[in-house]
């Protein structure tokens, strides 16, 4: 759910920069920018679209004194840190919530298995929580 309100936030950002330019219907060119890529994607489309720098330095440094780890795995990309959310938020909402062979070799670390249940860690929701609202 954090996942899916910062993307609904980030539209709503999208949306009015769009509402701004004088767009024929800033509403569908939101939802464009927004569909079919990952964030690192939409990132860049965004920032071309809107003529504005969003470069990977500028959110290493909004993010540098947060603490992003995922699963077991150290991120310093935040980028990086918001895509795997954003896979972790798509497998439980329309993988029935377990994981496959893919998610269990990609976080080796936290000693998954396959057809188990994905269960989150009781910190990671709270790390998240920080990481979407304050900065």
């Amino acid at each position: 759910m954090l996942y899916g309100n910062f993307e609904a936030y980030v539209a709503d950002i999208v949306l009015d920069g769009l509402s701004s330019e004088n767009v024929e219907d800033p509403y569908q060119d939101a939802l464009n920018l927004m569909v079919l890529s990952k964030l690192r994607g939409k990132v860049d489309r965004i920032g071309q679209r809107l003529k504005i720098v969003m470069g990977k330095r500028r959110f290493v440094n909004k993010f540098r004194d947060i603490e992003m780890n995922f699963l077991g795995e150290p991120c310093t990309d935040p980028l990086e840190y918001l895509e795997m959310t954003e896979e972790l938020r798509h497998r439980l909402v329309h993988s029935g919530g377990r994981m496959d062979q893919d998610f269990v070799d990609r976080f080796a670390e936290a000693d998954l298995k396959v057809d188990e249940a994905i269960l989150l860690p009781h910190h990671m929701p709270y790390q998240m929580q920080i990481f979407y609202a304050f900065e």
